[in-house]
């Protein structure tokens, strides 16, 4: 489960869990991913774009 937070301006956070109760905190590009995790879902977007 990911989990995303977002501040009055609209900026926002995306926090992935990881081993042992840890996240891993991305800043986010307003969407929300499953697996894999949210580094490969920037990478392929970026060689779509490109």
């Amino acid at each position: 489960m990911h989990y995303t937070f977002f501040d009055d301006a609209g900026n926002s956070v995306v926090l992935e869990p990881v081993n042992q109760g840890a996240f891993k905190i991305y800043k986010s590009i307003g969407v929300m991913t499953n697996s894999p995790e949210y580094p490969w879902h920037l990478d392929n977007l970026v060689m779509m774009f490109n």
